[in-house]
């Protein structure tokens, strides 16, 4: 039995913010000792609590440090309005352990697991994870730049390492590149040693230095056999999901596509031969998996999914809008920009340009193009390769170019017109590597 206190310590970090998930229940308070409760003073515990808050009831788990033995309490009210540290006396007849922790599992069985219930994610988890839910992409049906492994473009002999100074990038009536070095890629294991050669210039302390991959026009087109997801394994401090981080790279991106309209005159959809190119792209897609308790141990749900998409990236929210295969996401990939949705169609994004006449009114609206294409299965073996993960008790070796801090893409600048009503003008230039990007950048 879990004797009764009243003690003032520091307010535990689960008080001031409200768990995220809640589930409506008959009123009932339980509170699960943690398994470290009988430790030596000074030493650190968990304790969980399912206490009521108007209607609903929370799970709220957090850690202490004491100076001597602490028995686990119960709040005294709504998380927000608990007084630091005040636990008081819980209901007259407390539930014996074991029979709260059956009660729990028959009430929570659609929880996320709190952290004192979570053991460290295994690598051969992490395998099983992506087999399990590994997307399937599908390629729009007349993609003409394909996947491919960055590993072999970079050991073709027809890469190198560029380096100068780029001044206004983002502006296309400025830009320009200044004093542009050259070295040759004769391996990926040759990279470290072309970076430090371009370390070593004169101007690399200046600000507009630059360096940038430049991929040679015959490997634009990729090749799909080659390709691979790579994955990097993120998991959440309190252990209550994972991300799975899964990178697609493509030689070559194609040129953007818009729709225009000129009130009932002009219904035109545009494919242009030179903005939205670029080479080198990198692409990716999250899933976020949380850990759920079912009734034969802990188990794993999909909750969201992020999806990469021009400079408007967004988690979905759900999964309520995707479509699956098993419990494997389909995401379809648009055509040329390998921008990722969760359906087939037309894809607008943004409305680049509206104008009313008076009489009439024009709009360009960018586009993509999706359809039920060719399927690349990342759930495969060997259509995977885990890269990285923050899990420091993992031995991951990543790739020999993962480290590779520059742009995958040299530099052009582009210029496209519609006729007298639109011209869309940018630099175009390659992204970072996976290494260099956050969860939902």
């Amino acid at each position: 039995m879990i004797p009764h206190v009243r003690r003032h310590i520091a307010k535990p970090a689960a008080i001031r913010s409200r768990s995220r998930y809640s589930c409506t229940l008959p009123k009932a308070l339980l509170a699960a000792p943690s398994p470290a409760f009988a430790a030596e003073p000074g030493s650190t515990w968990t304790e969980t609590v399912l206490y009521s808050v108007g209607s609903y009831w929370r799970l709220a788990s957090w850690r202490h440090r004491p100076p001597q033995h602490l028995p686990i309490g119960l709040p005294t009210e709504n998380c927000d309005k608990v007084s630091p540290g005040t636990y008081k006396k819980g209901p007259s007849s407390i539930v014996a352990t074991a029979i709260m922790r059956c009660i729990f599992l028959l009430i929570a069985a659609q929880l996320p697991l709190p952290c004192f219930a979570a053991s460290t994610l295994s690598q051969a988890d992490a395998e099983r994870l992506i087999q399990d839910f590994g997307p399937v992409m599908k390629l729009h049906s007349t993609e003409r730049y394909l996947m491919d492994d960055p590993e072999y473009i970079l050991n073709s002999g027809k890469t190198a390492l560029q380096w100068g100074l780029v001044h206004h990038p983002e502006v296309y009536d400025t830009f320009s590149i200044e004093g542009v070095r050259t070295a040759a890629i004769a391996s990926v294991a040759a990279l470290p040693g072309v970076w430090q050669q371009s370390q070593h210039d004169p101007r690399a302390s200046q600000p507009d230095f630059r360096c940038w991959l430049h991929i040679g026009d015959s490997l634009i087109l990729g090749n799909q056999s080659r390709a691979k997801a790579f994955v990097s394994v993120l998991e959440a401090a309190d252990r209550t999901y994972v991300d799975l981080q899964i990178w697609f790279f493509y030689p070559f991106n194609g040129p953007g596509k818009f729709h225009v309209t000129i009130g009932r005159l002009v219904d035109d959809h545009v494919r242009m031969n030179t903005c939205g190119r670029h080479y080198g792209d990198w692409e990716h897609v999250t899933l976020r998996l949380v850990r759920v308790a079912g009734p034969s141990g802990v188990a794993w749900r999909l909750q969201d999914v992020y999806l990469s998409r021009h400079s408007f990236s967004k988690w979905q929210g759900s999964v309520s809008a995707l479509r699956f295969s098993g419990r494997h996401p389909i995401v379809y990939i648009a055509r040329d920009s390998h921008a990722h949705y969760p359906s087939p169609g037309v894809q607008y994004y943004r409305r680049a340009w509206y104008k009313n006449f008076g009489i009439g009114s024009a709009a360009v609206d960018l586009e993509d193009w999706t359809d039920n294409g060719p399927v690349f299965d990342t759930s495969q073996p060997g259509h995977y390769r885990i890269i990285s993960s923050n899990i420091t008790s993992w031995r991951v070796t990543p790739p020999d170019w993962y480290s590779f801090a520059a742009p995958w893409g040299q530099y052009e600048k582009l210029k496209f017109s519609y006729g007298h009503i639109y011209t869309y003008k940018e630099v175009g230039g390659g992204p970072r590597g996976p290494a260099f990007h956050g969860v939902d950048d």
